[in-house]
């Protein structure tokens, strides 16, 4: 690098490099919640927008599925059940200019790399506040499947469903629910029908504790359920086939 900033955190963890022309800085740029008396669709994303969701308590105890499918063009993403969610916006995106410019802050930090493109700006995370990667999953590492009766019960227990091994593979995070969000990169649902039969990709449960709406687990769920003829229910388990990753607001 003959001139720019290249910024690393401990144990040469990555953050910026101006250098850099396909890695750039994503600020929060919406935070949320959708519920069903309303809408439980996001409209107007980038293609390139990162969606996170955190499925806060239906009741002390209970669970609350993650589970979405985007539109052809990934302009929309409609959720299943109520979800708290949060937009992650590059820097260079359009939609941050207005933002930026509108800020009151008298100092920080703009970053551009070589083709002019804003790879980081410090009023990005001024405006509703910062996003820590806690954790992230490879791909092909959680085996997926689902649980008898899971969702909506209306199923009788299909002939493979969760063991208790399966579900301990599944877990992923164990603790406080409350600021942990997943990433919605990969999710997909095919021909879901009212008994929660059909395809299912990259979905999550946050099952919380018995009696507590903050603690409990996460776990990865993923599938395809269907009739053959007289043999009842099948479930073909489906691994992550792509990284999950979870994260932490930070305001």
């Amino acid at each position: 690098m003959a001139y720019g900033m290249l910024i690393e955190g401990a144990e040469g963890i990555y953050q910026v490099d101006s250098e850099a022309s396909d890695t750039i800085h994503a600020g929060v740029f919406d935070k949320g919640a959708l519920s069903s008396t309303s809408t439980l669709t996001l409209t107007g994303l980038a293609d390139n927008d990162l969606v996170f969701a955190n499925g806060s308590a239906p009741s002390a105890g209970g669970k609350r599925y993650i589970e979405a499918e985007y539109n052809s063009t990934y302009s929309t993403l409609t959720f299943m059940q109520d979800t708290n969610f949060i937009i992650l916006k590059i820097a260079s995106h359009a939609d941050w200019a207005s933002i930026v410019s509108a800020s009151s802050d008298e100092y920080g930090l703009q970053i551009k790399n070589a083709a002019g493109a804003t790879v980081f700006d410090s009023r990005m995370v001024n405006y509703l506040g910062g996003f820590e990667v806690t954790k992230g999953i490879p791909a092909y590492d959680l085996p997926g499947g689902t649980a008898p009766n899971e969702y909506d019960g209306a199923d009788a227990a299909p002939g493979t469903g969760y063991t208790s091994a399966m579900l301990t593979a599944n877990t992923f995070y164990t603790g406080n629910l409350t600021n942990q969000w997943v990433c919605m990169h990969g999710c997909e649902r095919y021909a879901m029908d009212s008994n929660d039969e059909g395809e299912l990709r990259h979905g999550f449960v946050y099952d919380y504790n018995s009696g507590s709406t903050t603690t409990g687990v996460i776990y990865f769920r993923s599938y395809s359920q269907f009739t053959i003829f007289s043999n009842g229910d099948t479930t073909l388990e489906h691994p992550n086939l792509s990284d999950v990753i979870l994260g932490e607001f930070k305001s």
